[in-house]
């Protein structure tokens, strides 16, 4: 059974979706709406459902970059409270993990997954806590891993106030959209439903796709090296939408985060990422623009 916990989740409901779409197996645990999911976590840690999980999808987790730096403390005990209780409960599940590429904060230029992290920011900083966590509950275990850390997911429903949100809210009301410093920041975006098809279909093939290996870290993100203002300029026409600077990026994205092993990784899975401009322009058009 693949148990995806976080199913209420902006990700993690994808997730359970697809789970649906496969007729597999799984059970969705959720942590506040109990419409998205089938058992609560407080509730799956004491349950027998927890010994019957083959392999975990962890789609959860602090996904505001703003709140560490105002309350650090605050962020990594969320990040980490849930994790433990699972090491407590003596989870014995092959687990894919979703992490994030903040956790290159402080290079500038191209990296890949043998890079070292040590970020120079407290998100990237709580989320390397997460992954060494989750590091030591599957090698307690001697069961597989895969940490995915992803750029950025997009599509309909997520936060309020993101790049995409405020994109689509622009172009319906004429507003120009307000870009934090120059748009440099890379983000390398990747369709949500995309971003979910590889987590499940990681789940199933994990012990196929790393053969006799335990570990697998794996950047999630779009073949193209894009910024936010290359996004912005790359619809501003068809759309109409307006956009000016405002104000400064307190920690702008250097890295440019490379693909190459996603990209192999995922011929072996049999999943193809199509262009970002198609994903992009999918996704407006859902929208009825």
């Amino acid at each position: 059974m693949v148990t995806i916990i976080g199913s209420d989740g902006f990700i993690g409901h994808r997730v359970k979706k697809w789970a649906e779409y496969l007729k597999i197996n799984h059970t969705g645990v959720y942590f506040e709406d109990k419409e998205k999911g089938n058992i609560h976590f407080e509730e799956y840690i004491g349950s027998e459902l927890l010994k019957e999980t083959d392999t975990l999808v962890i789609a959860a987790g602090n996904s505001n970059h703003n709140l560490p730096r105002h309350n650090f403390t605050k962020a990594l005990k969320m990040d980490l409270s849930y994790l433990e209780k699972l090491e407590k409960a003596e989870l014995r599940a092959d687990i894919v993990f979703l992490s994030s590429a903040a956790v290159y904060y402080g290079h500038e230029g191209k990296v890949d997954e043998e890079t070292s992290v040590e970020p120079l920011d407290y998100y990237g900083l709580s989320k390397l806590y997460s992954e060494y966590m989750v590091r030591l509950i599957a090698g307690k275990t001697g069961k597989k891993l895969i940490i995915y850390r992803l750029t950025n997911a997009f599509g309909k429903n997520e936060k309020r106030k993101r790049l995409f949100d405020n994109i689509i809210e622009c172009i319906k009301t004429g507003a120009p959209l307000k870009i934090t410093g120059k748009g440099e920041s890379y983000i390398n975006p990747v369709p949500v439903e995309k971003v979910a098809e590889i987590l499940i279909k990681s789940a199933l093939e994990i012990r196929k796709a790393l053969g006799e290996k335990k570990l697998e870290v794996i950047n999630l993100t779009s073949k193209e090296e894009v910024r936010v203002i290359d996004i912005v300029k790359s619809i501003e026409n068809k759309y109409d939408l307006k956009w000016v600077f405002s104000g400064q990026e307190e920690s702008p994205v250097k890295f440019i985060v490379k693909s190459r092993k996603l990209e192999n990784f995922l011929t072996r899975l049999g999943i193809e990422i199509e262009p970002l401009n198609r994903s992009i322009e999918r996704f407006l058009v859902s929208y009825g623009l």
